[in-house]
């Protein structure tokens, strides 16, 4: 895929142009001289909307596509999660039997044992380890790593550790939410509601635009008589 790959995902370079759309159509609005202030709040609004949703779209796109790749990398790793009729007895007695072994040690020992003739509880145990792993207790980690390199599995388990972050730590959560934000209102409806949002936005279709000034009259005007002497 790449993974959230350190924060560079194809949504999200997406929702990066979606922000700079919005941006330019912000500037064009507030620049707009035959719109009043409320025909002005109500297009920001619908444009601030439009851009929300399609960032609420890329957001669930990439933790559909994040979901199934950690799911790959997990059946990489340990096995199917859902695995067909013919082994969930196997398997589960597998879980079963790893969540009983309590002493790292103890569960290093059986590793060693099972890894030449019999994958389904050998990869039970690496996945209790996987569970396991914490500041407190360094030897899990080091059972899963050991476990790793010997199974040539060390791209799909740094892929997973990526993803965890991903979804589980707190600042690459608030990454997340930034990448998928518009970011600060225009201040013409900064501070309003999500609903007041939508209900502003839903006027936009029926603001009236005003009619030019004297000034512009007279410049429209004189654009096109320079516009007709060149033709």
């Amino acid at each position: 895929m790449p993974t959230p790959g350190r924060i560079d995902t194809e949504e999200r370079r997406k929702a990066d142009r979606v922000r700079q759309r919005l941006a330019k159509e912000v500037t064009a609005i507030q620049g707009q001289r035959n719109l009043t202030r409320e025909g002005k709040r109500s297009r920001l609004a619908a444009a601030v909307v439009k851009a929300q949703a399609e960032l609420g779209e890329l957001r669930a796109a990439e933790a559909q596509r994040v979901t199934a790749r950690r799911e790959q990398c997990e059946r990489e790793l340990f096995g199917h999660v859902q695995p067909d009729d013919t082994r969930v007895i196997s398997i589960r007695d597998a879980a079963d039997r790893a969540a009983q072994i309590k002493d790292p040690e103890q569960m290093a020992a059986w590793m060693e044992r099972v890894k030449d003739h019999d994958e389904v509880l050998l990869q039970a145990f690496a996945r209790e380890c996987y569970t396991r792993r914490n500041a407190a207790e360094p030897v899990w980690q080091r059972l899963v790593e050991t476990w790793v390199r010997q199974t040539g599995r060390a791209d799909a388990a740094e892929e997973l550790g990526i993803i965890r972050d991903e979804t589980s730590d707190s600042g690459h959560r608030l990454t997340r939410e930034a990448a998928f934000s518009v970011g600060l209102l225009p201040a013409e409806i900064h501070g309003v509601s999500n609903s007041q949002l939508r209900s502003l936005a839903d006027q936009a279709d029926q603001i009236e635009e005003l009619p030019p000034s004297r000034a512009e009259q007279v410049g429209q005007r004189l654009a096109g008589m320079v516009h007709t002497e060149i033709e």
